[in-house]
């Protein structure tokens, strides 16, 4: 059950966003409470580096960014007070949000936002939180809109067919009863398919029925990304499934990871789901 829900901003539109969808989306839940952050680290002037910024000043300064963002956004000033609270943390944003995500039932991110040279090598804070949380993460699109899922696409790799992450994906559409489209991509070099699908429909008809609909697909093509774009896009998906294993920055870093391609692609929000 998702009570509590985490959305990190960093002031751009894409954050504003992911706000406003993290609030449209806690409407649909039982008593949530969403928790607004802005993690910073003060920087230090390369022309001046023996100089440390006031940080008093510093996080005052960024208070009132945060207080400001806040209090501007419409759509909070129709959700009960107690209902939202932002904060302003301290650190490396990717390290802080993972570091405290096991607090929290869900995190939701923007896919985009503030980022330099840094992001482009080693990929957006977003696609790092995606990859390491305790919590499952939901990436919002820029423009993305909250709408009622009624069709989720789940990517039926081999990790996710684990009757844990099953199990994640049924809880989580409790909320909507939505269709689940089980879709597996495949290459020459893939493994039968066989053996997951019998997997995923033990754990489905484990105790009876299915309170909803499902369709089971398997697809062949050399990009996984494009594969579940275009399914997606062909059957109107309004909610993508991934599982991915949570990796370390240098397993990260050299590892080919579905999830940061697929993040920095998506036409749709994406929830990621950790194997650990």
């Amino acid at each position: 059950m998702i009570k509590r829900i985490l959305v990190p901003i960093d002031f751009s539109d894409t954050a504003a966003n992911a706000v406003r969808y993290a609030v449209a989306l806690s409407k649909t839940l039982v008593a949530p409470a969403v928790k607004i952050v802005h993690v910073f680290m003060p920087q230090i002037d390369s022309e001046f580096p023996n100089f440390v910024p006031p940080m008093e000043e510093f996080t005052r300064f960024r208070q009132k960014m945060l207080d400001d963002f806040v209090s501007d956004m419409e759509e909070l000033k129709q959700v009960p007070g107690s209902a939202v609270e932002h904060e302003i943390w301290i650190g490396f944003p990717a390290d802080e949000l993972i570091k405290r995500s096991s607090e929290y039932d869900l995190l939701v991110m923007g896919t985009t936002g503030e980022g330099g040279l840094l992001d482009k090598v080693f990929g957006s804070v977003s696609s790092a939180v995606a990859q390491r949380a305790e919590c499952p993460v939901l990436l919002i699109p820029s423009g993305m809109s909250y709408t009622r899922i009624n069709r989720v696409l789940y990517a039926s790799h081999y990790d996710a067919a684990d009757r844990s992450m099953v199990d994640q994906l049924l809880a989580f559409n409790k909320l909507f009863r939505a269709c689940i489209h089980f879709v597996h991509v495949r290459d020459e070099k893939s493994e039968v398919f066989q053996q997951t699908k019998e997997q995923i429909f033990e754990k489905l008809f484990q105790k009876g029925e299915p309170t909803f609909a499902f369709e089971i697909a398997e697809l062949e093509s050399d990009s996984v990304t494009e594969a579940l774009n275009e399914y997606a896009d062909a059957q109107k998906i309004e909610l993508i499934v991934l599982v991915t294993r949570r990796r370390n920055f240098w397993q990260q870093l050299f590892h080919k990871s579905q999830t940061q391609r697929l993040a920095q692609v998506t036409r749709r929000p994406l929830l990621v789901l950790h194997l650990t």
